[in-house]
């Protein structure tokens, strides 16, 4: 029934269910998220509704491959999706995943860059300092503020 909300005409609704899903960490829950994030009708959804799901699949399973991937498919050649960019960098800043610092200072660095995908790196880059109690907030304001708060409160 929960997978059901995701599929809701309200994005009210599947922001709930993204955060009660987000709450669940077993593998099944997981893959149905990033199933979601995988398929077509995932591409129109707003930036706000895309960092929900990439959240969700942060804190359910271990994205950081496909994240790590997603995140990689950019630069002036190869234009990638900014907003899919930018949610990869967020995940990989809800998992902590220190090892992907390197290549947001890079991102950060870059004369061409998208700045959609600079404020989710510097987001992550703070969310790795920040203690427990900061990170729950910022969660929190991604389910249900929709946005990045990079102070923790």
């Amino acid at each position: 029934l929960i997978y059901e909300a995701l599929d809701d005409a309200s994005s009210t609704v599947r922001s709930k269910a993204l955060h009660m899903l987000a709450r669940i960490r077993k593998p099944h829950v997981h893959q149905h998220i990033m199933e979601c994030i995988e398929a077509p009708r995932f591409q129109p959804l707003p930036l706000e509704e895309k960092r929900r799901y990439f959240a969700a699949a942060a804190l359910t399973g271990r994205p950081n491959d496909a994240f790590l991937e997603i995140f990689g498919h950019g630069g002036l050649l190869r234009k990638g999706n900014d907003d899919m960019r930018h949610c990869a960098a967020v995940g990989l800043g809800i998992r902590l995943h220190r090892e992907a610092a390197g290549l947001f200072d890079k991102e950060l660095k870059r004369r061409m860059r998208s700045e959609v995908v600079a404020e989710a790196c510097t987001w992550a880059l703070q969310h790795f300092e920040c203690d427990r109690e900061q990170r729950t907030r910022q969660l929190y304001d991604i389910f249900f503020q929709g946005s990045l708060n990079r102070t923790g409160g």
